[in-house]
């Protein structure tokens, strides 16, 4: 029996559980997706406008993908790109495709925190699609975007998804956007 005097943490994860410990501790955690959105939201909760953020984008990139018919499983991955992007990333500025590619002061931040999400997913279970799609969501169609200057359909489709989700998210809900104003959906 352990005493409270004598207990520590372990300072890293283990790599690997055993199965019937990994399946009792899913069971009591519930569902993931939902205890991952309430992380994010209070991860979220100091930051104004962009309040609940990663959530918004999450679904519209899982609805988006959804009306493109693509799969449960790639719709999924289009909502854990969507909740993770901004992770590790200061709140300076919000960091969207399209105002990092309109204001210098943003793309210098970009630059310098794109690789922050997936420092922080690393060790995560997290698909590397997901991980991937964060990584390049500054990529731009023209090539002249960041970190490899992919062009075009070299850029990773969800990688699109995010920076369209992300852009329009902030465009539509945040009035401190890059117009200066809130916009209509439409």
């Amino acid at each position: 029996q352990a005493s409270a005097t004598n207990w520590a943490p372990v300072s890293e994860p283990q790599a690997e559980l055993d199965e019937d410990v990994a399946r009792v501790r899913s069971a009591a955690v519930g569902d993931p997706s939902r205890l991952a959105e309430c992380l994010m939201v209070l991860h979220e909760r100091t930051r104004g406008p962009l309040k609940s953020h990663s959530v918004r984008v999450a679904r519209l990139a899982y609805s988006l993908c959804r009306q493109l018919d693509l799969s449960e499983p790639q719709a999924a991955h289009g909502w854990a790109s969507g909740l993770f992007h901004d992770l590790g990333k200061t709140q300076q500025h919000h960091l969207t495709a399209l105002n990092v590619w309109q204001l210098r002061d943003h793309e210098v931040l970009a630059r310098a925190q794109f690789q922050n999400p997936g420092r922080l997913l690393e060790k995560a279970d997290v698909p590397d699609t997901v991980k991937t799609a964060i990584l390049h969501m500054y990529e731009r169609f023209d090539g002249q975007g960041f970190p490899q200057g992919l062009a075009g359909e070299a850029i990773p489709f969800q990688s699109r998804v995010l920076a369209l989700c992300d852009s329009v998210a902030d465009l539509t809900l945040n009035p401190g956007n890059t117009l200066g104003r809130v916009v209509s959906p439409l």
